[in-house]
């Protein structure tokens, strides 16, 4: 294929009103998937860190470390005990009106939007 052949195409489904972009590239250099691991860790240390000061911020318990212990839930579909139920230890000590924003910002509120 030449460098300037189908380097862009597009596609429309219509059954599902759906289109589709397809870029052909060379492949990335091999550290950006250490750089994208990094960037998901590091978003994902902040989310835990985020969850720490909030129960701190409480002030009722002290943040809990290890397994079982204080972190940022990310649930992709309901649960179906229920989110308080399902994240009891994650968020122990974390206020209810925070719970509450932290449900919201959940990939399964997300869908259909």
């Amino acid at each position: 294929m030449d460098k300037h052949d189908n380097l862009v195409a597009g596609e429309f489904y219509a059954e599902a009103q759906v289109a589709a972009l397809r870029v052909h590239a060379p492949d990335p250099p091999p550290r950006w998937g250490v750089m994208t691991g990094n960037i998901v860790h590091c978003a994902r240390s902040a989310l835990d860190y985020l969850i720490w000061q909030l129960v701190e911020h409480h002030g009722v318990k002290k943040p809990k470390a290890g397994p079982g212990g204080n972190q940022f839930p990310i649930i992709d579909t309901a649960p179906p005990a229920g989110f308080a139920k399902n994240t009891k230890g994650w968020l122990q000590g974390v206020h209810p009106d925070h719970r509450a924003i932290i449900e919201w910002f959940q990939p399964y509120e997300r869908t259909g939007d």
